[in-house]
């Protein structure tokens, strides 16, 4: 069989006529070796060769709350995936200050995504980590001020995550309990919930991790824009934001 593909040449046009054997005639049974070594050794790029990302995908998460006191560290199971990356959301539904940094996981420095809602007040913090180590992982967040208040600590494990940029498009979506984050095709993305009062069901996205009072966490498949919804919250402040693909 024959199974040649339109390979393009920038200097003289369709190159899948000018070379003899397999990539002379077209067919639609895949790629043939012959074009594919055609296509290495005299440089030309063909659509049936190009990588394909593979989809931005959570692994586990898990999360801790208390009212007056710090409830970190947390510690979550990263898997042993490609492509790694932790997210740490720090949930302030009462009017303590932010999460000033995070610490642990065995990968990249912690970086600050964004932060949602008025500072202090009621916050949602997310912090990003890159290559984070496989195993029980315990990561402790360190906050601007003293805890008063409703506070919970979360850690997302995801993979397939771009590493040179795994998060864009933060959002800070309000005193609400729905927010749109833009993404794109076999991104994620993660909408952070802080309130006061139960907030179940998600009812846009899939929940990843709540407990019923003061927080929640969820993700969903990327597309243009990315719509995650909890109905039954009072809300105090929501966030998100796209993680990227490879």
């Amino acid at each position: 069989a024959t199974n040649a593909i339109a390979m393009t040449d920038p200097s003289n046009g369709d190159y899948s006529a000018k070379v003899g054997g397999p990539c002379k005639a077209a067919g639609s049974d895949g790629l043939d070796i012959g074009c594919s070594i055609y296509s290495t050794v005299l440089g030309y790029k063909t659509a049936a060769m190009d990588p394909v990302s593979a989809a931005v995908l959570f692994d586990t998460a898990n999360k801790a709350s208390a009212v007056g006191v710090d409830p970190g560290p947390v510690s979550v199971t990263v898997g042993a995936n490609s492509n790694r990356i932790l997210l740490a959301i720090g949930h302030n539904e009462g009017g303590d200050g932010p999460l000033t940094s995070v610490s642990g996981g065995g990968g990249g420095a912690w970086t600050r995504v964004g932060t949602g809602g008025t500072n202090p007040g009621r916050l949602v913090d997310i912090f990003v980590s890159i290559a984070p180590s496989t195993g029980v992982q315990a990561i402790t967040p360190t906050w601007a001020t003293a805890l008063t208040a409703n506070v919970s600590f979360a850690v997302v494990s995801i993979y397939n995550a771009n590493q040179t940029t795994p998060t864009q498009n933060f959002t800070d979506g309000g005193v609400a309990t729905t927010i749109t984050v833009n993404s794109a095709a076999n991104n994620l993305v993660f909408a952070g919930l802080s309130a006061n009062g139960n907030m179940d069901p998600i009812t846009s996205g899939t929940e990843r991790y709540t407990d019923a009072n003061f927080a929640a966490g969820g993700t969903g498949p990327g597309a243009a824009t990315v719509t995650i919804t909890w109905t039954g919250a009072v809300g105090r402040e929501i966030a998100g934001c796209d993680v990227k693909a490879v």
